[in-house]
């Protein structure tokens, strides 16, 4: 073997060495870089020659630049983190939902109800007294008025959800196109022989985006790509990706087949989307048959009304005519404003204007020519303990207005500790499986500082056979010139 191909092996040891170095310095300046994964320089023996009947090794080349990362736990994170998408959307929904019913409160629904039967109590005590009658006025539109805002709030936070979800799938789409790009870079970047560890990391955050997203699987192809699929169709195949749309109901549906809906199961759209399906077929449906119920029940013993066996003969305050000698009697009306045909009766419940014109038209008596019969009012307060709501299999009703409701917050109190529980418990799932992969991935500066030193020492040695080398080539020029 001659001297410069001695010299050659000494060049490529100082190549390898530096090499190494370069990819250390990378890891130091990147140890606290979110999503960075540790590379390694792998070397290996050049290939062997064979001189004179024997084979001398040609020194050392770099086979790749590895990066050090665990896609088995990188799957196991995809997954938890769509759970916690899908838990933590719930959560801060139905916690915001707690906070529009404000239950139990001072002006909370249970509270003002408790008041509005009270006051009929006190006005079968006491008809006569005006101010009695004025204050049933005051907590009956109290209590329509907190049942009025209550919905509205639901129904609002409702379109929240809606454009939450739009801006979502914006999301969606721009890191689905983002993920296509990069399966380009990243096999380009294979092509010319260069290795794309920063790209694969990029993509790796932008992966866990998505997967938080919606609830996505990953698979790596041989090209180094990965095809992304949602549903069971694909969301990203190599450097094609497909893009999501809300329809006029805001369901979410492929783009390009605007009638195709995506069978999603977790993340935050899913969370979103159920929580915006409870709100409405629960909290605001049963809203709905609070209010009509009161509205029905209520108004049925407050109406004056003949034509029903044993008729409903009630009167408002009697008043007395001395210059006939005779009593003016009024016939009871509506209490509350007709919602029979609303489509939202919790949005419309009040007060009848009649009512809150003049507190003598409302309806305390079931005799004429009475003004202390109290004796109508008395039947609308027990309507506090009468079962009105929530029919069973034959029809009965087994509820009372207190009942329904509470049990509705109760229901609500019990998904939301079940949402708290479950990102709390995802969220231990979600930092032992980030430890264990940081712990692999991750870049340890002691361990880097030491690999730093060994590229130094080996780099150093192959400077001195390099100038070794120098000093035996020039010594055999000048003695042979």
């Amino acid at each position: 073997m001659s001297l410069f191909s001695t010299l050659h092996i000494a060049l490529k040891g100082l190549q390898a060495q530096q090499k190494g170095m370069a990819v250390t310095g990378h890891n130091i300046a990147n140890a606290n870089t979110e999503g960075y994964s540790r590379q390694q320089v792998i070397l290996k023996p050049s290939r062997s020659i064979e001189i004179g009947g024997m084979r001398y090794g040609t020194g050392v080349d770099v086979a790749q630049v590895r990066r050090i990362r665990d896609e088995f736990l990188d799957m196991q994170l995809r997954s938890v983190k769509s759970k916690m998408g899908y838990w933590k959307a719930k959560q801060d929904v139905l916690e915001q939902v707690e906070v529009i019913y404000m239950e139990p409160s001072e002006n909370g629904i249970s509270t003002l109800l408790t008041r509005f039967w009270d006051s009929w109590q006190e006005v079968s005590k006491n008809p006569e007294n005006s101010a009695i009658r004025v204050n049933l006025i005051e907590n009956a539109s109290a209590l329509t008025d907190a049942i009025n805002a209550t919905y509205r709030d639901l129904d609002e936070l409702k379109i929240d959800i809606n454009r939450t979800l739009q801006t979502t799938v914006q999301e969606i789409n721009n890191t689905a196109q983002r993920i296509a790009e990069l399966n380009d870079l990243i096999n380009k970047t294979q092509v010319r022989g260069q290795a794309p560890n920063d790209l694969l990391d990029e993509r790796t955050i932008l992966l866990e985006e998505l997967a938080q997203m919606v609830d996505i699987q990953a698979y790596s192809t041989d090209s180094n790509m990965v095809d992304v699929y949602l549903g069971g169709r694909p969301l990203v195949a190599g450097g094609k990706y497909l893009e999501l749309d809300l329809n006029d109901n805001y369901e979410l549906v492929w783009k390009n087949t605007p009638g195709t809906p995506v069978d999603i199961n977790g993340g935050k759209v899913r969370g979103l989307i159920d929580a915006r399906e409870e709100i409405e077929n629960n909290y605001m449906a049963d809203l709905n048959k609070f209010a009509e119920k009161l509205v029905e029940e209520v108004n049925k013993l407050h109406r004056y009304d003949d034509t029903v066996s044993p008729p409903n003969k009630v009167y408002g305050m009697a008043a007395y005519d001395e210059a006939t000698g005779t009593w003016n009697n009024i016939q009871g009306g509506d209490f509350f404003e007709d919602v029979s045909g609303s489509s939202a009766p919790a949005r419309d419940i009040k007060v009848h204007a009649d009512i809150i014109a003049d507190s003598n038209k409302i309806a305390a008596a079931t005799s004429p020519d009475s003004p202390g019969d109290g004796s109508n009012a008395l039947r609308i307060a027990q309507l506090k303990d009468k079962l009105v709501l929530n029919e069973d299999a034959g029809g009965n009703p087994t509820a009372t207005f207190h009942s329904f409701f509470t049990d509705s917050i109760s229901r609500l109190g019990v998904q939301a500790q079940q949402a708290n529980n479950m990102v709390d418990n995802t969220s231990v799932m979600e930092d032992q499986l980030a430890r264990r992969q940081e712990s692999m991935a991750g870049v340890s500066l002691d361990e880097e500082v030491t690999n730093l030193v060994q590229y130094q020492h080996a780099f150093a040695a192959a400077a001195k056979v390099s100038a070794a080398i120098d000093e035996m080539l020039a010594t055999l020029i000048n003695r042979l010139g």
